[in-house]
């Protein structure tokens, strides 16, 4: 059987199936920046199958720019964004992404630099990938990535506990924006999720948005 066939029978798998191609299709740009990011993390671990498949994951950003471009315009013709279960998917999907991007840079980053064996030691050398890349990303996506997995601001106390992260929308770019607040309970900066995303691709391959 052909499977556009099957395009009735099985609504939810065609409807994300359509939502990817609808996506890589309008991002086809930054599908190949997303694939050439998971090739250069992929060499930084020694890593040549590159087994976090990272280009994979780029489906759910170039999806949720979809979403957040028509939620900016939503904004636009109605003064707010559509709220219910589609914002709560955007909710939900935002946080997955951050979590998975920011569990492949952390793991990346924990490969040694400056030829020592200690993770926790930083080269600084000018031309180090690790140091001048990596770790900025990873220091930006902890920011948001603590309190929102472990519902705590960073540099934790326990009486800080149960503390999510005020949810924000960035009506700018029609994505989730998160801000966070230090153990000092001094508020954080404020950065959406679209915003998150390009500074990743910029650190990483220095390219423009």
């Amino acid at each position: 059987m052909i499977f556009h066939e099957l395009h009735g029978s099985f609504p939810m798998t065609y409807l994300l199936h359509d939502a990817g191609s609808l996506a890589r299709k309008q991002h086809a740009d930054l599908y190949g920046a997303w694939t050439a990011v998971g090739s250069r993390l992929a060499y930084a671990r020694s890593d040549p199958r590159g087994h976090a498949m990272e280009h994979l994951d780029a489906n759910l950003d170039l999806i949720l720019r979809v979403m957040e471009s028509e939620q900016k315009e939503i904004i636009n013709q109605t003064g707010g964004p559509m709220d219910g279960g589609p914002l709560f998917i955007q909710l939900s999907l935002s946080k997955t992404w951050l979590f998975a991007v920011y569990e492949i840079v952390r793991e990346t980053c924990d490969v040694p630099c400056g030829g020592t064996k200690n993770r926790s030691v930083y080269c600084r050398d000018a031309s180090c990938f690790r140091c001048n890349s990596l770790k900025p990303v990873k220091d930006i996506l902890a920011r948001y990535r603590v309190p929102l997995a472990k519902l705590q601001p960073m540099g934790r106390d326990v009486r800080q506990r149960n503390q999510l992260p005020s949810i924000a929308f960035n009506n700018d770019d029609g994505s989730i924006a998160w801000l966070t607040m230090t153990a000092s309970g001094e508020p954080e900066e404020k950065l959406s999720r679209q915003e998150i995303s390009d500074y990743i691709l910029e650190m990483l391959l220095k390219i423009e948005k």
